[in-house]
């Protein structure tokens, strides 16, 4: 459905933002620099520094999920609107549902590469 379709994006979109601010967090220095950022920098100064990133990292992650239980809930009303129909539509929204929480599940272990 479409609005399957825009939630899947939507998941598409958050883990990417996820997968720059892990890398950025990883070592991606901001100034140009090849070598880890924060090598010689104390832990606080450092967890300061990284604060904005990880808290776009949670929201991200937050937005993730959230997308993830609107796709959930449109797959529960595809199943009961189909419910009332005949077998043939009951199949059809079945494998819609199956194809597209599959593609839910494959972001999830994606996402969850960086919990």
């Amino acid at each position: 459905s479409d609005e399957a379709a825009a939630a899947l994006r939507a998941m598409q979109s958050s883990l990417a933002q996820v997968r720059t601010l892990h890398r950025a967090l990883l070592g991606g220095c901001d100034d140009g620099r090849e070598e880890p950022c924060g090598a010689g920098v104390p832990p606080s100064v450092r967890a300061a520094a990284n604060a904005p990133r990880l808290a776009a990292g949670a929201e991200a992650c937050a937005t993730f999920y959230a997308h993830a239980a609107e796709l959930h809930a449109g797959h529960r009303a595809t199943e009961a609107v189909a419910a009332r129909k005949g077998v043939a539509a009951r199949r059809a929204a079945a494998l819609e549902v199956e194809r597209e929480a599959h593609e839910a599940r494959r972001l999830v272990v994606q996402l969850e590469v960086f919990g």
